[in-house]
């Protein structure tokens, strides 16, 4: 009973005695992590990844490995260095025909990192495969072009002139089956809709994959807008393609066609030279009900609707 009672005095809180007790605990604590270090051991380490390429030939096509984990022997100094972070060289390996390899096992870079890492014997990789995707580096002038811009405009207003996109051609940089893939012009995308004035955007150019970059990354857009204004024209209409020996009749000279027009073209437009044209190529002998083609429209307006046309031949 007495020992039981010495070490519970022992470890019974004084508050006169507490900081020498704290001190002695951590003294022996640093004596054995120190005494610990200054012995071999192995560890699990992960490392920082490089590849050495000509960068100015290649280029990945998606992120390349960064990491690798290692299983080592060294003495604890060496190997708490290592793991910390504070020694973080990075272990190299080198790619002489970067576009031919499509992966690495992991077991064949022991030797090659033996060499790198002094002080360490490598027992081996733990990490399984590292899998790469490089390409040759490549440039392509493209276009560019603002898809349909007539349905960026609110109901009632109308386009009043060209779309300006400024500077109109990029060039894209980036792996060459990219590039190749890349169509011919990238369209624009618009924050704004229904617009009810011109638009004047600064607008970033969207490309399909990270890998890809772009020169300039921001063009000037402009698209010019007004009030759309209804006029009623009547248009000459204009019979092709009759067939031989055949008089065709039709029930009026001029059909009447609707159109939104700028309201600032309202009082200048001329539709002088319009036609609606009507074909009979392929019709046969008969009464037909017939919706002309309108040709030789003047820019930036929009029919609304047009009456059709009864052909008897």
């Amino acid at each position: 009973m007495g020992l039981i009672q010495s070490i519970l005095n022992a470890l019974r809180f004084n508050r006169r005695n507490w900081k020498a007790v704290l001190l002695s605990i951590v003294a022996a604590t640093l004596f054995w992590f120190f005494n610990a270090l200054n012995k071999t051991h192995s560890a699990n380490i992960t490392f920082p990844l490089q590849f050495e390429y000509d960068e100015e030939k290649y280029i990945p096509v998606s992120l390349l490995p960064d990491r690798i984990r290692i299983n080592a022997t060294g003495v604890g100094w060496e190997l708490f260095w290592k793991s910390s972070g504070l020694k973080g060289t990075p272990l190299i390996i080198p790619l002489e025909r970067p576009t031919e390899i499509k992966k690495i096992v992991g077991s064949s870079l022991s030797p090659l990192f033996s060499t790198q890492l002094e002080g360490l014997q490598i027992n081996y990789v733990l990490t399984d495969t590292l899998y790469l995707d490089l390409d040759v580096r490549g440039h392509k002038k493209v276009a560019l072009q603002l898809d349909s811009a007539d349905r960026l405009i609110a109901r009632g207003y109308i386009r009043s002139g060209a779309t300006v996109i400024e500077p109109d051609t990029v060039v894209v940089s980036g792996p060459a089956k990219l590039l190749a893939a890349l169509p011919s012009a990238i369209d624009l995308m618009v924050p704004e809709t229904k617009l009810r004035s011109s638009l004047k955007e600064t607008i970033e150019v969207p490309l399909p994959h990270p890998a890809l970059t772009v020169s300039p990354p921001l063009v000037n857009v402009f698209v010019p807008v007004e009030e759309a204004l209804e006029q009623a024209v009547p248009i000459q209409v204009v019979i092709r393609d009759i067939p031989a020996g055949y008089k065709p009749v039709i029930d009026v000279e001029k059909v009447t066609c609707y159109f939104q027009v700028p309201a600032s073209f309202a009082d200048t437009l001329s539709f002088r030279g319009v036609e609606a044209t009507i074909s009979l190529k392929d019709v046969p002998r008969g009464t037909h009900k017939i919706l002309p083609t309108l040709s030789k429209l003047p820019p930036y307006i929009r029919l609304v609707r047009t009456d059709t046309l009864l052909v008897k031949f």
